[in-house]
């Protein structure tokens, strides 16, 4: 199942959104600053500017494309991994207790290779969390599945709307997603 969510860009200023799913797909948002918590196996940030931040404390796969802002984690006793591309600059932040970031270059344990100059940031906050920061060498496509159960897509327009909605989808299964635009 596949749940497609659009949102005006004049009204959209800010995106909270609950869901348990395999993958979470963020795309063409510019300026809009999301907030996801729950569960997610796999994330993608693609096309987008602005504040991401991924709370949850489940592992956590991000891959980064075409991203400028803002990433945070904030997580619990998680270990979780981003992927960044070659040459993106970015700052690394940590903050909580407990918590760890490491580098790596194509699988390969690295030195901290972010920019404390860069304005792009990516922040683990939290406690007892590690977080892996890897660059990759190829613009591959990130390694995807088969099989995802729920696939979530945020993006930034829908033609013909002219305010921002604040709606709640139950689906009968195991997931629950919620969202809620804010001015």
């Amino acid at each position: 199942m596949h749940i497609f969510l659009e949102f005006p860009k004049k009204y959209t200023k800010g995106i909270e959104l609950h869901a348990q799913t395999a993958r979470l797909e963020i795309a063409d948002l510019q300026g809009v600053g999301v907030e996801f918590s729950g569960r997610a196996e796999e994330a993608v940030v693609r096309e987008v500017s602005g504040k991401v931040e991924l709370d949850s404390n489940a592992d956590l796969r991000v891959s980064l494309e075409a991203f400028s802002g803002r990433l945070d984690f904030n997580q619990i006793s998680a270990t979780s991994r981003v992927r960044v591309p070659e040459g993106w600059p970015f700052r690394a932040a940590l903050r909580g207790m407990g918590n760890r970031i490491d580098y790596a270059i194509d699988g390969d344990r690295a030195e901290d290779f972010s920019d404390s100059e860069a304005e792009n940031v990516i922040e683990l906050n939290g406690m007892r969390s590690e977080l892996l920061i890897e660059k990759r060498a190829n613009k591959e496509s990130p390694e995807r599945g088969s099989l995802y159960l729920l696939n979530l897509r945020l993006r930034a327009h829908i033609p013909g709307r002219r305010r921002p909605f604040p709606q709640v989808f139950r689906m009968r299964a195991a997931w629950r997603v919620s969202m809620r635009s804010i001015i």
